[in-house]
């Protein structure tokens, strides 16, 4: 199996020099989401593409590169994807303890039991979690590879019980919130209802939503909101949720 590997990172990892691994597979369907070929693919017989303009590697040739550089990074970002779809997480997070990295989870939110198998373990508790909150709870179903009514109601339900465990953790667990000010996707309205259900004390950053290189070929040309209506929404989330910054 094939993963994605950027060899250094200063940004996504915070205080660290980070690499970072991007598992195939997921279980929603972003419109604007840049990690289209991982989105699509296999969790677990990912091959890559010839045409593709990213790298992929196979599993040993990263735990060879993480060996050899674990002198020069302090953590390991495991991202996507889905990384709690992956057969190979556990495995991932074994090899990069074993280095003594820190190591940092990027995840939907919408598998929170296999979250929670991982911060109650002694071996694979991760130092972070940076949760993705996509739009409202409500609106989920929208963004999923499975659309039917019962598969929203239990995506609703996943992300409201991963923000319980986080809440639940947040002494002894790094956690970042993360939202995509996508045009369509969040309003007033959604920074109203994601902040309801966030801790009062969350570290909530903001992103504009970027056109380019995006799953669905029609927001290619989409127009990110303009930066003074970016502003004003981080305005309106930053006075729900003090820690707000809009990136």
């Amino acid at each position: 199996m094939l993963a994605g590997l950027q060899k250094t990172s200063l940004v996504n990892f915070p205080r660290r020099v980070a690499a970072a691994v991007f598992l195939p597979g997921c279980n929603m369907r972003c419109p604007y989401c840049h990690n289209a070929e991982l989105a699509l693919a296999s969790p677990s017989s990912f091959n890559g593409n010839t045409q593709s303009a990213n790298e992929y590697y196979e599993l040993s040739e990263i735990y060879m590169f993480l060996e050899k550089r674990k002198g020069l990074i302090s953590g390991l970002v495991i991202s996507g994807g889905e990384p709690l779809m992956s057969p190979a997480l556990f495995e991932l997070i074994e090899r990069a303890k074993a280095l003594n990295l820190a190591v940092k989870i990027d995840t939907n939110g919408l598998f929170p039991g296999r979250l929670e198998d991982l911060i109650n373990s002694d071996s694979l508790k991760p130092d972070m979690i940076a949760l993705d909150v996509k739009t409202s709870p409500e609106r989920y179903g929208e963004l999923l590879a499975t659309n039917t009514k019962e598969a929203a109601e239990k995506a609703k339900a996943s992300i409201l019980k991963t923000i319980d465990i986080l809440k639940s953790n947040s002494g002894n667990l790094e956690t970042e919130y993360r939202t995509v000010l996508a045009p369509a996707l969040v309003f007033e309205e959604e920074i109203k209802k994601i902040a309801s259900i966030l801790p009062k004390n969350a570290r909530w950053r903001l992103a504009q939503f970027v056109p380019g290189v995006c799953l669905s070929p029609e927001w290619n040309s989409v127009e990110p909101y303009p930066l003074s209506k970016a502003q004003g929404l981080t305005a309106l989330a930053k006075s729900l949720i003090p820690d707000t910054e809009l990136r």
